[in-house]
């Protein structure tokens, strides 16, 4: 879950030592594989010089690789002040910038309308109450404490 990408990039950014005067960066690359293939993604990484630290695989590329590979087609980068303005201003971890967020939401519909599809497809028309309940209640605290989920 892309959620969960940005906060460990965001995590990684704000509390490892090791990644003092690294930028923190969201922005926009392609999945390369599996039923997503092809679509934008919203994503989060580090940055310093030519080199990047992607949070979601623990794995250091050089900068023009990652993008290359990524297919990153937007980006924006945070200083450490940066994001201490940001968390001030939207009091979560991000994304901050309005067109990576249309992207993040945008996953978030077609996932769900993915596996209602497949719901229906496998013949099991009965959401399972429990599960859905945990669902509703996790989004409740995302939306209210971080914004992030619609």
């Amino acid at each position: 879950m892309v959620v969960i990408v940005i906060k460990n990039a965001f995590d990684a950014f704000m509390y490892n030592p090791k990644f003092s005067g690294w930028d923190l960066v969201h922005g926009i690359a392609v999945v390369a594989a599996g039923p997503h293939k092809g679509k934008d993604f919203g994503h989060a990484w580090l940055e310093k010089g030519d080199e990047v630290y992607d949070a979601a695989s623990g794995n250091y590329l050089p900068t023009p690789i990652y993008y290359y590979f990524g297919k990153i087609s937007y980006t924006v980068k945070y200083s450490k002040d940066q994001v201490g303005e940001m968390i001030d201003k939207f009091r979560h971890y991000g994304p901050w910038d309005e067109k990576i967020n249309e992207v993040l939401h945008s996953e978030d519909t077609e996932d769900t309308e993915n596996k209602e599809k497949n719901r229906e497809k496998k013949g099991k028309g009965k959401k399972n109450k429990k599960s859905e309940s945990c669902i509703r209640l996790a989004r409740y605290l995302l939306r209210k404490d971080n914004k992030i989920i619609k």
